[in-house]
Parts: C-alpha cells; structure tokens; sequence
C-alpha cells in the first residue's frame, strides 16, 4: 500500500476513532448501483472494525426505521457528495435526525458540498449549529470553506473520503487501453469532442445509453417507492430489508468486485467521477481528472492528492452544458 494512502487512513482513525464512544447506527447507506457510493461504503464498514463498540442498526434513506435508532450512543450517516440541495431526500433526512435527536451524537462522515440555493445552505447550517455534540467531515477545502463561513468551526473536520479504507490486493494484467469514465447522471458535464481510441464508458452497473439510463432510473425509483409500500405492512415487511430495500441482498461487496475488474481492464483513467479518481489511485493507475459538474475532483485533488505523480489535470474538451 502507499504510504501516503496509509497516512490518509491515520489521519481518520485520529480523527473519528474517539468520537465513536458508544453503540452506533449507521444511516443513508447506498441502495444504488453508483459504484463510488459503495466503495465508501466499504471503506466505512472497514473502518468500523476497529472500533469498539457494536452496530445495531443500518439503514438506507428510504426504508429506515427510526424507532431502531433509540437505543444508539451515536448516529453515523454514510459520507459522500450528496451534502446540499443535488440530492435533496438525503440531506432533508440527515437535517430531520440532527434537530431531532440533540441528545446523541452525530457524525457524518466525509462529504462534499454543493448549494445552488444559499437560503437552503443558511437553513442547514442553522440546524448543524443547534445540535451539542456534532461532527461534519469534509473531504475537500472548498466543501470545508463553505460550511466554515456559517457553522462553529469545531464542528467540522477536514478529513480524507472513506474509500481508502478498502483493501484492493495488486491485479497484475497489463494492458494498453484506456477508459473515459463519464458520468450520466445530473452532475454530468458535456464533453464534445472524446479522445480517440478511448473506451467511453459510465460505472459497469449503469447503461450508457441515454435512453436506456432513462428508463433504468424509473425502474429504480419505482422499486424505492414499492418498498416502502411493501414496509408498511406486517405481511410484506419481511421482504424489505432496512439496507438494500427490495433490490438483492449483498450488493456492496458485489459492486466494488464489479468496479475493480472494470478498472482492471484498462492501464490509464479519464474520469469524470470523483471514485473513478480514487479507485484509479488505490489500484495505481494512471489517472487523468476531467471533473463533473462542480469540480468534485479537482477540489479533491487539490486538498489531498496534488503530490501523487500518477494524478493529473486534464481539462481541455470540457465544455459546460
């Protein structure tokens, strides 16, 4: 392993090991098939088995069940880059737990942060201040410097995404081909003109096809809206599970195979996807950061990884939708 990457993970364990001083529940884990979410995932689930204490409950956004949580010392919430008003449903549930329960601890783990509404930003940031015992992490400076102009700066932490905690062991497949990992989702930028020769892909478990992409997202958000039909009553409830909804069991683990023997295929990475950037470190490939639509990767690269001599900018062919 790097040892910059081993120091990252110090830094953390410094960081949140001692705040974890009781009995947690983790909340608004990924029932998705984004492949980064789930390598944060991971690295969370790795972290957490150093701590000392036990995990009573976890749940995703959708299928949560908050009489689970009474019992907990301490409420983590799964990081990422949903901190803002992109994705609304998360934040509106983290910002409904932390003016809820003032009398346990809270810790979000790393995030990135986007407003496009700054009354949103103020209100947020209102509701982080009143609760006594809350840690936000973020996993850049700019995230940093945006909640720090509102919120008690004991508060926040500035610390590395949790994906660097999964353990990934070498791949030795030598190859010549090159990936462009280009997202299709709303934080997508538009490229015009792709370099040639270049396989021009999105994450293994999303089609690249617009239309097909379409179609995919109704089925997935017609599954989440099933689900919590299918909770609410005690016939069915048995077939929803508080992680994964109704979709197959296991699909973390699952996913980060998927993405690494995606990545195993290709010697450099153009990536548009912030854990494009951070797979493509931990597996030592040559990485080229094109960045989506608000410089999630550029950010991350400045704070933590502008040292890394397989990491580079490359910035020419983007042009804003």
């Amino acid at each position: 392993m790097d040892k910059r990457i081993d120091s990252f993970r110090k830094q953390v364990n410094n960081a949140l090991l001692p705040l974890i001083d009781g009995d947690y529940v983790l909340l608004d884990v990924p029932n998705h098939g984004n492949i980064g979410d789930n390598l944060i995932w991971e690295g969370e689930m790795a972290f957490l088995k150093q701590c000392n204490h036990i995990c009573l409950y976890s749940a995703n956004v959708f299928n949560w069940d908050e009489s689970l949580i009474k019992d907990a010392s301490v409420i983590l919430f799964h990081g990422g880059g949903n901190w803002g008003d992109l994705y609304r449903v998360c934040q509106d549930h983290r910002m409904y737990v932390t003016s809820k329960y003032l009398d346990k601890r809270i810790i979000v783990f790393p995030q990135s942060v986007w407003y496009n509404d700054e009354s949103l930003l103020l209100a947020d940031c209102q509701i982080v201040n009143h609760h006594p015992n809350i840690t936000v992490c973020l996993r850049d400076k700019f995230s940093y410097d945006i909640l720090s102009r509102y919120i008690d700066h004991s508060k926040l932490l500035l610390i590395p995404d949790m994906a660097f905690f999964v353990n990934i062991p070498p791949i030795n497949y030598k190859t010549n081909r090159v990936l462009f990992l280009d997202r299709t989702d709303k934080e997508r930028r538009l490229i015009k003109n792709y370099p040639k020769g270049f396989d021009v892909k999105d994450w293994p478990t999303y089609p690249t096809n617009r239309f097909l992409y379409n179609i995919w997202h109704f089925i997935f958000c017609l599954k989440q809206v099933l689900s919590i039909k299918l909770q609410k009553t005690s016939i069915t409830s048995w077939l929803v599970d508080p992680e994964y909804g109704i979709n197959r069991r296991g699909g973390r683990q699952r996913y980060v195979k998927k993405g690494v023997k995606f990545f195993s295929k290709y010697n450099s990475i153009y990536t548009t996807r912030l854990h494009g950037l951070i797979l493509g470190v931990i597996m030592g490939k040559q990485v080229y950061i094109v960045d989506n639509k608000y410089n999630k990767c550029k950010n991350f690269y400045d704070t933590w990884l502008a040292d890394f001599s397989n990491v580079h900018i490359f910035d020419e062919t983007i042009n804003e939708l």
